[in-house]
Formats: C-alpha cells, structure tokens, sequence
C-alpha cells in the first residue's frame, strides 16, 4: 500500500512533529543525584602512645611508635617498641619491631584494622589489632595484644593485651 501526502498534510505532520514536546518551558530532565563520595580520614603518618601492663609478675613499660602509610582505605607501614621489662629481682631492656597490613574504613571516626608480622620472626604467629580514629580528638585507639618474644629463638615468653591511646 502507498500512502500519498498533499502538500497540506505534509506541512501538517511537520508543525505536529515540530509542537510534539514543546510545552512552552524547557524540556523536562530526569533528576539525576550525584555519585556519593567515599571519605576517608587520613591517619597516614607517625603515632606514638605509651604501652604497659604486668603479666606473670613482669612488669612492661615502653612506648610504641607507629608508623602509618595510607593508600584511600588500605593501610601498610609497621611500628617498633623500646621500653623495660622489669621483675622484683631484675630490669630488661625492650625492643622490637613489626611490619602491618590493614584497613581503615570511611567515615568521620573509623574503624582502623591490621595485622602484624615480626621482623625478626615473621614465621611467628600474626597479630591482629582493631580500633578507631576520632575525627573530633585527632586520637588513634588500638587494642590487641603486644608479645615478648626471644630472638633467634622465636618464641613468645610473655603476652601483654593493650588498648593503646596513639597521638601524632
């Protein structure tokens, strides 16, 4: 079948096509929200907090010091240890150090999450460790358990759990 236009009808389907969606105003648009951006606190850099405890009689005083790089949410860095050990009968010097792979969530106070891996003993077991950055304090929380261990020996003498309050 052929479909014949006289010059009248087509004029008439070109001012139809030319008034289809025009309704005076700017064409209506879809409403489009923008993509939500991920925030991450940055809590790259050098730590430091105060560790201590008593465990089977000994006595631990020292500091740690944490040393973070950040990559969005992916942690690695490591921290070492100097301090004491110190019984009624004797006093040890301290000092160690481990490697650390983790994560630090988004948000304004993150959860922060790593494991750690001896240096001079890296076949010794892991250790994990969680906690939280306040935005607001600038305070970095970490609980987990610090361990003595003897060198070349690597074995773990004694365990101290810690929650450890890290300034930078």
């Amino acid at each position: 079948m052929r479909i014949r236009f006289t010059r009248a009808a087509a004029a008439l389907c070109c001012c139809a096509s030319a008034l289809i969606g025009c309704s005076g105003g700017s064409p209506a648009s879809p409403t489009v929200n923008p993509p939500t951006q991920t925030t991450f606190q940055d809590i790259a850099g050098t730590w430091t907090g105060t560790v201590g405890g008593v465990t089977q009689g000994v006595t631990l005083a020292g500091t740690l010091t944490l040393t973070l790089q950040q990559n969005v949410g992916v942690l690695s860095g490591g921290y070492s240890m100097a301090g004491t050990l110190t019984n009624p009968t004797q006093q040890a010097p301290l000092q160690g150090a481990v490697t650390l792979t983790g994560t630090v969530a988004s948000g304004a106070n993150p959860a922060v999450n790593f494991t750690t891996t001896s240096v001079p003993c890296p076949g010794l077991d892991s250790q994990s460790w969680s906690g939280t950055y306040s935005g607001a304090t600038g305070v970095l929380s970490i609980t987990g358990v610090a361990h003595v261990i003897t060198v070349p020996a690597c074995t773990i003498v004694l365990s101290y759990p810690q929650t450890i309050l890290l300034t930078r």
